[in-house]
């Protein structure tokens, strides 16, 4: 009996693929047929059968799959909606409009409405008397949330690892947070940081600051900058400004030269996203002496790798080890 995609990140790499190549209807139908399998990932999957519906020239379609993504509830940033090029044969249409302003509106709500949120999970075992407890501070991908995000760097918690995922109060659609704007971002994340630290027995001489796509790179960021004092950095598909323009990296390498960070990257070969200002990373990197463990996924896309709780444990007991 044949399986779909294990997961929706590889159900929206296999769709891109057919993307790439103009097969735009073979795409909808894939993503349509298999994405049911994943409702918590409703707003994603209306999105793009949205674009590629206008793709492939099926207008009604493509409005029709608005209104179901409208009447569910949910709503994509104004931004999106009027920049993205799959879009373009709506965009300016009176139908389109009169949707998209009902998007704008539920935006302005949720913004107005939002607020940062810090998500802590203990470890199970009981902390040694006098010591403090590792953490990982985890930021979830953008157009996520943090309680969607710690099922992925829960495995932490079997090591003994404090874990705490800040939420970003930046709304990218319902239910979803991104990290767009670094100085908002930096001041939520040192916020929560602080929180922690003061709730909780951290020990700063054991703190690893993690994360998925854009929330990866600016885990990377946060450390290289001294911003989160880390001792490293694990980071899962690193996504976002600096990936296409990798160049942005160097002065930050060189300036936590001897700092003493070590760090973890992971990265698909299908990752549509990432995959080449990830590897540009990881050479400068190299070339910066800064000890980086790079892992390589030929099969996957823009995902967290099956094997990661166990690559997870074995690099934060790396980054720590003195």
């Amino acid at each position: 009996m044949a399986h779909g995609p294990a997961t929706f990140d590889a159900l929206l790499s296999q769709t891109y693929r057919l993307y790439q190549v103009g097969e735009y209807v073979r795409a909808l139908d894939l993503i349509t047929h298999e994405g049911r399998a994943f409702p918590e990932r409703a707003q994603t999957w209306y999105y793009w059968r949205t674009c590629l519906a206008t793709r492939a020239g099926q207008t009604a379609l493509a409005l029709q799959l608005f209104d179901e993504a409208l009447d569910a509830g949910l709503w994509f940033g104004e931004t999106l909606l009027r920049q993205d090029e799959d879009l373009r044969p709506l965009q300016g249409m009176p139908e389109f409009e009169q949707r998209l302003e009902v998007c704008r509106q539920r935006q302005a709500a949720a913004q107005a409405a939002a607020r940062p949120l810090l998500v802590v999970v203990r470890p199970g075992g009981p902390v040694p008397p006098g010591a403090g407890c590792p953490l990982l501070l985890a930021l979830h991908g953008n157009n996520q949330n943090a309680h969607a995000a710690l099922d992925a760097w829960r495995p932490a918690l079997a090591e003994g690892w404090l874990v705490a995922l800040p939420q970003s109060s930046q709304v990218g659609g319902t239910d979803a947070y991104v990290w767009n704007d670094r100085d908002w971002a930096v001041r939520e994340i040192q916020a929560s940081y602080s929180a922690v630290c003061q709730t909780y027995p951290v020990d700063p001489e054991r703190v690893v600051v993690g994360g998925f796509s854009l929330g990866a790179e600016t885990a990377v960021w946060l450390a290289l900058t001294a911003t989160i004092k880390a001792r490293g950095f694990v980071a899962v598909g690193p996504g976002g400004p600096f990936t296409n323009q990798p160049e942005q990296w160097a002065p930050l390498i060189q300036a936590s030269a001897g700092a003493g960070l070590r760090g973890l990257v992971t990265i698909g070969e299908q990752d549509i996203f990432s995959y080449t200002g990830t590897q540009a990373l990881a050479a400068l990197l190299k070339e910066g002496n800064i000890p980086c463990e790079m892992r390589v996924y030929p099969d996957l896309g823009h995902d967290f790798p099956p094997d990661f709780p166990h690559v997870l444990a074995e690099a934060l007991a790396s980054i720590v080890r003195t």
